[in-house]
């Protein structure tokens, strides 16, 4: 089954470098509003001093840390799974002997979030050096224990997301 993997992978890595507009525009999507609730919030905070409590690097360390976990945890399996049902590509899929959902939908997935994030980590460094975040209270057993729930994450977001994208078997357009 490794083996299986290892080939999904290989193929699915070679596909999202074919789609590197599709990828900048996703990479975009998930990148613009938090970045532009991180400017408005902070200009706020640092114009009144705090809101409601927190302070303006409150609210930076929260979009920056918001960034990771949502490149993370996010997905795409809506997107692409549901126009492989719709189209009829699917039905290749079906007739071998692996699992469509738990392996190449899967594979694909990971793949997009593995060129996702070589593009999201300068985007981080620079505003990271932009805006300076206080990461004090962040200590090493937290990193460690949100390491886990971020790859969880991912799994209960893409099986959920698997889930409802199934309906497009009995739904239509």
């Amino acid at each position: 089954m490794l083996k299986v993997f290892q080939r999904l992978w290989q193929v699915n890595w070679a596909e999202q470098w074919q789609y590197r507009a599709n990828l900048i525009m996703y990479l975009l999507y998930w990148l613009v509003s938090p970045i532009i609730y991180l400017a408005v919030w902070t200009s706020i905070a640092q114009s009144k001093g705090s809101v409601n409590g927190l302070t303006a690097n409150d609210f930076v360390t929260y979009y920056m840390t918001l960034l990771i976990v949502d490149q993370i945890t996010s997905n795409i399996v809506i997107h692409t799974f549901a126009y492989k049902v719709q189209d009829g590509s699917l039905s290749g899929e079906l007739v071998r002997p692996i699992h469509p959902m738990l392996t190449n939908a899967l594979v694909n997935n990971i793949a997009f979030k593995g060129l996702t994030i070589m593009g999201f980590i300068p985007v981080w460094i620079v505003l990271f050096f932009l805006y300076q975040p206080d990461f004090s209270s962040v200590t090493f057993t937290g990193i460690l224990l949100a390491i886990p729930a971020m790859v969880m994450g991912f799994f209960v977001g893409f099986l959920l997301s698997a889930a409802i994208t199934s309906l497009a078997f009995w739904t239509t357009r």
